[in-house]
């Protein structure tokens, strides 16, 4: 393998810069200067990145790529690449989780996480046949490539990587600067990967609206406001049932694609689920006044069970199996809800709660009887603009009022 060592150990080039002139030691204090003062004022990694490696080019260092490899604390996305190339803005890729590792397992990165050391590859007709990614820098045109890693106060192991078209590769300067630079540049893609990832766990199981509100300070018990708001809430049919013939595995998938089929329909309609139920989903469409007074408000809730019952249609249609059909009930009602935090101590949550609420649920229970998929109030179907029929007036469980429902078209 020609991936060795870097010929300077990071650690001795930190406290002993020796090839560096007077001149790049006042620019490393400028440089790093900036990198804290910038990282404090932005939460865009890109951007930092982007700067950063334009001012190593700018300085002589020979760079034509440079990366981040940063892991995430994401439900979706494993970790994201942050590319640098000469010219160019920074191109940002994702990865996802996935259970195949041939891909790592055949990579350099491998070999970083598990040496945790800085590894240098001279790229030739030869070097180019050990990883595909070799083979890719070489036919750039690149001459040396070095990999550092970045471990992080939590003992996530991430990486920096840099690449030239240089004959002559990296100097010893290069290094130098690369190594001398590595501290600060840590700490801070630590802080705002730290940050990212807080905000990131916050709105996966808040929502964004709530998690916004949440990291904006808003975290003490009884902090509530009224909002205006349609209401869905989703249930699916004889779900006891079904998770006592299932295994738990089988269940456990039937649950996430019903979630499949309902929560992207709510967030393509511009709603917030706000609470998972067991089998249940909660979620608001807040309306301005100006929306309410239009009925836009409605009109956009009333997409969202449309899309997740012809998600649900597609599911049921590819598993034809009794015990896989896949049946739910919604209802939409319009009201008003004590949005903010409810709870305990320490131990906090951030949801709606109302009489509004209370009354949605009620509806969504009466799917069942009626054999209707939707179901609506009537505050609701008086402000949509699509053709509703009544469906007559019910008595709800826990509600004093008889209620007249209404399903589509």
């Amino acid at each position: 393998m020609s991936s060795v060592l870097c010929e300077c150990p990071y650690t001795s080039l930190i406290s002993e810069p020796t090839s560096l002139s007077g001149e790049d030691l006042r620019w490393f204090d400028d440089l790093r200067a900036w990198i804290i003062d910038d990282g404090a004022r932005t939460r865009s990694t890109g951007a930092i990145w982007q700067r950063f490696c334009d001012r190593l080019y700018e300085k002589g260092v020979p760079l034509a790529r440079a990366a981040t490899q940063i892991r995430t604390m994401h439900s979706v996305t494993a970790g994201v690449q942050r590319l640098w190339t000469p010219g160019h803005m920074v191109r940002q890729r994702n990865w996802v989780y996935t259970n195949d590792q041939s891909s790592y397992l055949r990579s350099p990165v491998r070999t970083v996480h598990e040496t945790k050391q800085w590894l240098r590859t001279r790229l030739n007709v030869k070097t180019a046949l050990e990883y595909e990614i070799f083979q890719e820098l070489f036919d750039e045109g690149m001459t040396d490539y070095v990999r550092i890693p970045l471990e992080f106060t939590n003992g996530t192991l991430n990486i920096i990587s840099y690449a030239t078209k240089d004959p002559d590769g990296f100097s010893d300067r290069d290094i130098v600067i690369m190594a001398t630079l590595l501290p600060t540049l840590r700490t801070v893609l630590e802080l705002m990967t730290y940050h990212r990832m807080i905000e990131d766990v916050t709105c996966t199981y808040l929502g964004r609206a709530p998690g916004r509100r949440v990291l904006d300070g808003d975290v003490r018990r009884g902090e509530v406001s009224s909002i205006d708001a349609a209401i869905l809430i989703s249930d699916m049919r004889d779900f006891t049932m079904i998770s006592d013939l299932a295994d738990d595995r089988d269940t456990v998938r039937m649950l996430n694609a019903y979630y499949d089929c309902v929560i992207p329909a709510v967030e393509q309609a511009g709603g917030e689920v706000l609470k998972f139920m067991g089998d249940g989903v909660l979620a608001v469409f807040e309306a301005s006044e100006e929306a309410i007074s239009h009925g836009q408000g409605c009109n956009t809730a009333l997409r969202a069970p449309r899309r997740a019952l012809s998600g649900i249609d597609r599911y049921n249609a590819s598993h034809t199996s009794s015990n896989s059909t896949m049946r739910v009930g919604i209802a939409l009602h319009f009201g008003s809800v004590a949005h903010g935090n409810v709870g305990s101590g320490e131990r906090l949550d951030f949801t709606v709660i109302g009489k509004d609420v209370n009354l949605a649920s009620r509806i969504a229970s009466k799917c069942k009887d009626l054999d209707t998929p939707l179901l609506m109030s009537a505050p609701f179907a008086e402000r949509v603009r699509s053709p509703v029929h009544e469906l007559g007036a019910f008595e709800l469980r826990g509600v004093t009022e008889w209620q007249t429902l209404y399903g589509i078209g």
